[in-house]
């Protein structure tokens, strides 16, 4: 809903900018909308307040939208710490922008928020909106009415003056054409490579250089607070596996659904085509057809009269044998047709986009209702099935109950319900997707209750058709990774810092002889090493390593002189570059649809500039205070 609200903003803008006057008016008790007292406070933004449990909330929601983004597996780069911090720099921004906002006068009007709660389908009974349902909707998510209008409000206010902030830049033609330039050049250049093995020793590294590293680089090899947690999982899968169907239940339920058993029918077929070309007009085949139609009637024998006739080069050597013919395979006149037909019998003249068939079916397979033997274990799953997804909820309030009653232990729930008591892997507060590691349940496992207190948690939703309870088995805290867990990391990052130097000072060595005037060749023959040469590129050219085409590019070239510079690979390898030539693009190649798109994007890049400087003025100008990292 509040997408829709922002796609609507702009209509929104002229509205708020000469101002209006809003009546007091409350559509479900907006004036019931009141501070909560007593909460533990994250943040003072100008005199308002940011929840902890607001900080909390959030920071789950952003982290389901890294899974979702990457694919199930949120990003080292996002330790808790950085997660927690950027989303609290993103409530303190929009707070501040809010204030600002009603500052400035802009304020969403009531009929506004009344429209689009109206208009949600989420709140609407038969097509229309249902105030109780509304209402029931909000209660769920523990919100009232006032609380869910003042939110809508602030969201359309934000997004207002986010947008009359961004939405200003112009980017010129001049601009467009040399960004243009320098993007579609294109560059010649010719290179060699110095592989970090080259001259290496195998001692390179001593066990007193590994220890030594270890001991001042500590903060390299830490490792993050972990829990391991002991867990019950209750699944509609295991809820299933211990469920007995009765044989009559089978039966009853294959006899009421014989319409789902039906096997696919499959017809072998055979035909003889006439085409409809340049060479035959429609009026020619049809004649053709129709008189072979009239042999096949007289008994003539079908499977000659298509080798003879038949210009379908896939089938008429095989006497217009097509084989077994699934629906959905052939074109519609011709199904059609062949589906119609009787086991033997041979078609009229059917007309398709070849040209003429005569078709007959010479088998027909399926159709009928298949034997229960055929689909008894797929209906003994379906019914265990329907009977865990009723079982399920009623034991998951059991797990609930009994895990509370018994907070120390999870074995009265294990023994009441039939599950097996499980143990996780070290998690940290990040997780493991893969696992039971999910956002909420980390939230639980290092919660007061299951970390500090040592209870069981509350029943957690891994997905719709399973939950958990989890309680702590162990926990540690940040500590550096011992000595020995990592010998053999430190030792593998030393050798190839130790090749990749010796790599550099050789690159640097043959740079200096192709700067006094050597050429490239002289140089890699001198060396035994290979040239890549005259190599025509652009930025974003991708069979190189990126590491030249950037320093390529980075160079500059005198005149008709060749330039020349190193680049270290990211394998530790170091690469000589020669620059031979300069290309500029051609402006005029880019389509007027390529150069608006282009404009939208530096305009688009120039507006998030001019937003973040005036979120930074904000900032500066108001009295932020954190109480929670």
């Amino acid at each position: 809903m509040l997408q829709a609200i922002r796609d609507k903003a702009q209509g929104w803008i002229a509205w708020v900018i000469v101002g209006f006057i809003s009546i007091p008016f409350a559509l479900w008790g907006i004036q019931e909308y009141i501070g909560v007292s007593g909460e533990q406070v994250a943040a003072k933004v100008a005199g308002s307040e940011i929840t902890q449990k607001q900080l909390e909330s959030s920071v789950e929601r952003f982290r389901s939208q890294l899974r979702e983004v990457f694919g199930g597996k949120i990003p080292e780069a996002y330790t808790d710490e950085a997660l927690r911090k950027q989303v609290l720099d993103g409530m303190i921004s929009d707070d501040l922008v809010s204030g600002h906002a009603e500052q400035q006068g802009i304020r969403a009007g009531d009929g506004m928020v009344r429209e689009e709660i109206r208009n949600y389908p989420t709140f609407q009974k038969d097509g229309k909106f249902d105030a109780d349902l509304y209402k029931s909707s909000l209660l769920q998510q523990g919100r009232s009415p006032a609380m869910f209008e003042n939110l809508i409000r602030q969201d359309i206010s934000v997004d207002v003056l986010r947008r009359a902030v961004s939405d200003t830049s112009v980017v010129s033609d001049a601009e467009l054409d040399s960004y243009l330039s320098l993007k579609e050049q294109q560059r010649l250049i010719s290179y060699l490579v110095v592989t970090n093995s080259q001259d290496a020793d195998s001692e390179l590294v001593s066990d007193a250089d590994v220890r030594a590293w270890y001991d001042a680089n500590p903060a390299n090899y830490m490792r993050p607070e972990q829990v391991r947690l002991e867990y019950l999982e209750l699944s509609r899968d295991i809820i299933a596996k211990d469920i007995s169907i009765d044989p009559a239940a089978i039966q009853t339920y294959y006899d009421e659904h014989k319409q789902s058993w039906t096997a696919d029918e499959k017809r072998s077929m055979r035909h003889i085509l006439f085409t409809v070309d340049s060479k035959q007009s429609d009026a020619e085949a049809k004649a053709a057809a129709e008189a072979v139609l009239a042999q096949l009637h007289d008994g003539a024998d079908f499977a000659q009269l298509a080798r003879e006739h038949s210009a379908d080069p896939g089938s008429a050597n095989a006497g217009g044998d097509l084989g077994v013919v699934d629906k959905g395979v052939m074109v519609k006149p011709f199904e059609d047709a062949a589906f119609a037909l009787e086991k033997g019998q041979i078609s009229e003249l059917v007309r398709s986009r070849f040209g003429y068939h005569i078709i007959e079916v010479t088998d027909i397979q399926g159709g009928g209702v298949k034997p229960l033997a055929d689909v008894e274990e797929s209906i003994r799953t379906q019914l265990q099935q329907d009977e865990a997804e009723r079982l399920f909820y009623d034991y998951a309030e059991q797990l609930a109950n009994i895990a509370y009653d018994s907070p120390d232990s999870l074995e009265p729930a294990a023994e009441a319900l039939g599950l097996k008591v499980q143990e996780s892997d070290w998690l940290a507060r990040s997780g493991n997707p893969e696992g039971i590691g999910t956002p909420k349940v980390m939230l639980a496992a290092f919660g007061d209750d299951v970390k500090q207190q040592g209870f069981n948690s509350e029943v957690i939703e891994l997905d719709t058709e399973r939950v958990v309870v989890v309680r702590m088995q162990e926990h540690r805290e940040v500590a550096t990774r011992p000595f020995d867990e990592v010998t053999d990391l430190i030792r593998q990052q030393l050798e190839l810092k130790a090749k990749s130097e010796i790599a550099s000072k050789k690159a640097a060595a043959l740079l200096a002889r192709l700067e006094a005037g050597e050429t490239i060749d002289v140089v890699a023959q001198d060396e035994n090493l290979d040239v890549e040469a005259d190599k025509q590129v652009s930025r974003d050219t991708s069979d190189i390593p990126s590491a030249i085409i950037s320093a390529a590019f980075a160079l500059q070239q005198s005149g008709d002189q060749s330039a020349y510079t190193t680049a270290a690979l990211v394998t530790g390898n170091h690469a000589v570059i020669e620059l031979k030539s300069v290309t500029d693009g051609d402006v005029a190649a880019t389509s007027e649809a390529a150069r608006n798109e282009l404009r939208k994007q530096f305009a688009d890049t120039r507006g998030k500039k001019a937003l973040s400087a005036y979120i930074e003025w904000l900032r500066d100008t108001n009295e932020i205070e954190i109480l929670s990292e």
